[in-house]
């Protein structure tokens, strides 16, 4: 796939989860379905497959890498349709972030910043590497922002691990600093026989 100058800047200046704006950027090299004058209101008019991009970081290492298996969008609409994107993200403290989901929606906000993403349907978030504990967190909806590095959601949302389960109404994730908020109503229940 050919990027233009501007995708190439845009993947640069993108943080943790933008290197799915990056490739959904609209003056990327897209297979268009009709001339701009033949598309109805609804209709694909772009639409790609099979993406896979990886970041590294300074020092040669792999920072980030995200896949998705398709990306489209319907003429009239302001966002791009993501399905199944699945991010991988590599922290300095040793810890992976990985993120997935079935559906998404990624908004841009101008030419090269893209103002939030949003994630639905059974989504995923699992925290590895963090010694002793292995983290996995559920919801509904979820949405980044990518110039922020954070995440947010009002949704209910499942954290467990293998001893610990937890719910939330809401939540709030910093990637760059590691810490979840949990926001409201947080349960908690500890099984010591798990350890």
């Amino acid at each position: 796939m050919r990027l233009s100058t501007q995708a190439i800047k845009a993947l640069s200046y993108l943080g943790l989860s933008l290197s799915v704006a990056a490739l959904i950027y609209w003056g990327s090299s897209l297979y268009v379905l009709k001339k701009p004058g033949e598309i109805e209101k609804d209709q694909i008019d772009e639409y790609m497959i099979d993406i896979l991009v990886k970041k590294y970081n300074k020092d040669g290492l792999l920072g980030e890498k995200l896949e998705v298996e398709g990306v489209y969008h319907r003429y009239g609409d302001d966002h791009m349709n993501l399905i199944h994107p699945k991010l991988m993200m590599n922290r300095q403290d040793g810890a992976t972030w990985v993120l997935h989901s079935k559906s998404g929606k990624s908004y841009q906000k101008d030419d090269q910043h893209f103002e939030k993403i949003d994630l639905t349907h059974e989504i995923q978030m699992e925290i590895q590497g963090v010694p002793n504990t292995q983290w996995q967190l559920t919801t509904d909806e979820l949405t980044i922002y990518p110039r922020e590095e954070k995440a947010h959601t009002d949704s209910l949302v499942h954290l467990t691990s293998s001893s610990v389960s937890m719910t939330s109404h809401g939540m709030v994730c910093d990637f760059k600093t590691g810490i979840l908020d949990l926001l409201s109503q947080v349960k908690t229940h500890y099984d010591p026989t798990t350890l």
